[in-house]
């Protein structure tokens, strides 16, 4: 069984014959509180201001004119009975922070992309570059 499939059939079977909890959006290690996003979406954030808040990025694009900080958050437990125990996994929304940063090293767009699979998350993540300024020759 692929490594993709067998998330998906426990899924089926644990709503079959098991129970998902929602948990609300439990973030884990990398999470970044709305006011510290509010915070860096104003013009007068520079790139110096973000890396000394956020720390070093997850990833950087085209010579620091952008940066990813990620995260996942847990959004549900899907439980079910294996005997006398009960078996489980958590399903996670993975977050992306995508800020872009202009020319004299100011904030120009920060935003939160966000999906259940790493596929689409990449597919959100490219459209977003595609629409970043050209990037310094």
């Amino acid at each position: 069984m692929s490594r993709m499939l067998a998330p998906c059939v426990f899924a089926v079977l644990a709503t079959l014959h098991g129970c998902v909890i929602p948990t609300g959006h439990m973030p884990e290690t990398g999470y970044i509180p709305s006011q510290v996003m509010a915070r860096l979406n104003t013009a007068e954030s520079t790139r110096a201001e973000v890396l000394m808040t956020l720390g070093v990025p997850d990833h950087r694009y085209c010579a620091d004119r952008a940066f990813r900080y990620a995260w996942k958050e847990t959004v549900a437990m899907v439980l079910f009975p294996a005997g006398y125990q009960v078996g489980g996994f958590a399903i996670h929304e993975r977050r992306n922070v995508l800020i872009e940063f202009d020319a004299q090293g100011g904030t120009r767009r920060v935003d939160v992309i966000a999906a259940l699979s790493l596929r689409e998350l990449n597919a959100k993540e490219g459209e977003w570059l595609k629409k970043m300024e050209a990037c310094p020759q």
